[in-house]
């Protein structure tokens, strides 16, 4: 019989405690746990964390909370593979408008009450089921009240917890709370719960340009180009992304008849 897969995904800011709530969280659940980590360039996050099942993969070109989403169905096989019934999804958490939940995840925003303004964290907040604030303990009552005003006045459903990520205070009630999120959502579909944001520009396909007049003209050459080649990403032509391939044909770099769907 086929075991049901929890899936949480964990988003913040770098230095928020990600990490350290994961790997306090992952011990208080019965089962077999996977655990995926996705950077940027590098990271050694995985080592820090007891699970049954762990991988770790950079994005490099891409923005990471972009790369999570496309190869969510990939990690869920894995998992599903592998009898994993806990999933833990943690991104480099550097953008904040590319909110990386989905619908079938329990989703999970990690604030530290330091460092972090959480009016600039728009979509990782609306969005997020549960709210964990780090670093608590390093701030005064006063200043702990505005940080939950605000938490609230932007998302004013999500669970909200204040957890320690050296002690592991909190994550208990957390992961219990992420749990009964995760096994209500685990049947809804696969999909992204905020709009991505809104356009794929000059830069996204490797212009180095800042010049106005270069960039229309790469522009109109690069969206030329796109319309030969569907966006399948299919992985044939041995990029992951349709869009990283056609970067690589606009440099010269790559001949665009190397995708097997190519029209002319």
């Amino acid at each position: 019989m086929k075991c049901l897969l929890r899936i949480y995904i964990f988003a913040g800011v770098p230095g928020s405690g990600k990490t350290s709530v994961i790997k306090h969280c992952i011990k208080y659940l019965e089962g077999q746990k996977a655990y995926v980590k996705v950077d940027v360039f590098f990271s050694e996050d995985d080592a820090k964390i007891e699970a049954n099942f762990k991988r770790k993969e950079f994005s490099r070109d891409v923005c990471p909370d972009h790369y999570t989403a496309h190869k969510l169905e990939e990690y869920k096989i894995w998992a599903e593979l592998h009898g994993a019934e806990h999933l833990f999804l943690e991104t480099a958490g550097l953008c904040f408008r590319c909110s990386p939940y989905t619908r079938n995840a329990a989703a999970v925003a990690v604030v530290d009450a330091v460092g972090t303004d959480v009016r600039k964290l728009g979509p990782l907040i609306q969005h997020a089921d549960i709210i964990a604030v780090t670093k608590y303990d390093l701030i005064s009552q006063a200043e702990r009240d505005i940080i939950k005003y605000r938490i609230r006045k932007m998302n004013a459903e999500a669970q909200l917890f204040e957890v320690n990520g050296i002690s592991g205070e909190g994550c208990y009630e957390l992961v219990k709370t992420a749990k009964e999120i995760a096994e209500q959502r685990a049947e809804e579909p696969m999909e992204l719960r905020f709009d991505p944001p809104a356009c794929i520009c000059e830069f996204c396909y490797g212009s180095k340009s800042l010049l106005k007049s270069k960039n229309m003209a790469f522009m109109k050459q690069a969206l030329e180009l796109a319309k030969k080649i569907p966006k399948l990403n299919c992985g044939a032509c041995g990029y992951e992304l349709c869009n990283l391939f056609i970067r690589q044909v606009l440099r010269g770099k790559e001949d665009p008849k190397k995708c097997v769907f190519y029209k002319e």
